[in-house]
C-alpha cells in the first residue's frame, strides 16, 4: 500500500481532523487486531461472531496509528 497521511484519508471520506492528526502517516490498513503493525489504520468492523470495537485498545497497543470506528468510547484507552 502506498503510504498516505490520515488527513488524505479523512478528506476522501469528507471528514476533518486537527492539523497534528492530519499529518499522521498510515502505512497499511488492517481489520484483524492480531495482524496490526506499527503505522496501520485499524478498522473496527462489526461481524456476526465478534465486534472489532472490542479490540481497538489492543490495536493501539500494537502500534496502530489510528482507528476507524463507529463508537470511539467502546474500547479506547
Amino acid at each position: 500500500m502506498k503510504e498516505l497521511t490520515l488527513g488524505t484519508l479523512a478528506a476522501c471520506c469528507g471528514a476533518e481532523l486537527p492539523e497534528a492528526a492530519a499529518q499522521t502517516m498510515i502505512r497499511g490498513v488492517q481489520s484483524d487486531s492480531r495482524k496490526v503493525q506499527p503505522g496501520d489504520l485499524f478498522v473496527a468492523l462489526r461481524g456476526e461472531q465478534t465486534d472489532g470495537h472490542k479490540y481497538m485498545a489492543m490495536a493501539c497497543e500494537k502500534g496502530a496509528a489510528a482507528v476507524l470506528c463507529e463508537e470511539a468510547e467502546a474500547g479506547l484507552p
